[in-house]
């Protein structure tokens, strides 16, 4: 009982804090170390941790941040359809993981994308919005580089200025350690996905492309953003992309070749 006390109070201060949506990106260019688990990712599945099931649902996505987590639909040449979570992260971009838009098995992408921003029980208050046009690094698609395995996808109309968005933020490995870190999406094991469920954590650890963390999620969460706070704002510093049961979930770290390609690409038009 005091544990669920504690979060619903944890819950309400960040609710508290956050800012309005925010309209700019920022990094930090600290020195970032490299350590190499790939060694230890031997499982895809997607794991919740610590014994305990610590996320919460979100009774009201119609409240920022929440309005800038997004249902992510991706329907590909053979019929099939894939669903993960993205985040906005400008008035037309949503950021995911490229394997929700990707097939890794037969190596295609999807012809047909939609967001959902808010979703919540098969509709979202805000609409929907197709994708115009997405970028997966060219690395991910023949490699599989984990640490690429990320998907911007820019949106046929400008969802972002009703939603709001989050920052882009490349911190350093001692910073990424020493924070808070959150994540919401629709974990397909809840609801059927079909509702939005918030989590917290920290990173345990980080290496060159890739961050550590102890987040609960499921499938369903993918693509999700991690996120925290900074100068009074809310920024995304990873992107969820998996996990392994008893070990880890870890997900993409932003960089500041990713920020750069963004201001270029979303911002400077």
């Amino acid at each position: 009982m005091k544990k669920k006390i504690s979060l619903l109070l944890l819950l309400a201060l960040l609710l508290a804090n956050f800012t309005q949506a925010q309209k700019s990106l920022a990094s930090n260019l600290n020195g970032l170390e490299f350590s190499d688990m790939a060694v230890l990712k031997q499982q895809t599945q997607e794991a919740i941790l610590q014994g305990n099931d610590d996320r919460i649902r979100i009774g009201n996505p119609m409240q920022y941040p929440w309005t800038t987590i997004c249902k992510v639909k991706a329907t590909f040449p053979d019929g099939s359809v894939s669903e993960g979570t993205g985040t906005m992260f400008c008035k037309n971009g949503v950021l995911t993981a490229a394997h929700v838009v990707y097939n890794t098995l037969n190596r295609s992408r999807a012809d047909f994308i939609e967001v959902y921003p808010a979703y919540e029980q098969g509709a979202s208050a805000f609409g929907s919005a197709e994708v115009s046009r997405s970028w997966i690094y060219p690395d991910y698609k023949v490699n599989l580089t984990d640490g690429l395995d990320v998907a911007f996808l820019e949106l046929a109309t400008n969802l972002g200025e009703r939603t709001g968005w989050m920052g882009l933020l490349a911190d350093s490995e001692i910073d990424l350690e020493s924070s808070a870190v959150f994540m919401a999406g629709y974990p397909g094991d809840l609801d059927d996905g079909e509702q939005m469920y918030f989590g917290f954590g920290d990173i345990s650890d980080a290496s060159d492309g890739e961050v550590f963390h102890s987040v609960d999620t499921y499938n369903g969460m993918s693509g999700a953003g991690i996120f925290r706070r900074y100068n009074g704002g809310m920024y995304i510093v990873g992107v969820h992309t998996g996990g392994a049961a008893g070990y880890s979930n870890w997900g993409v770290r932003i960089k500041p070749f990713m920020i750069d390609w963004v201001l270029a690409t979303f911002f400077n038009k």
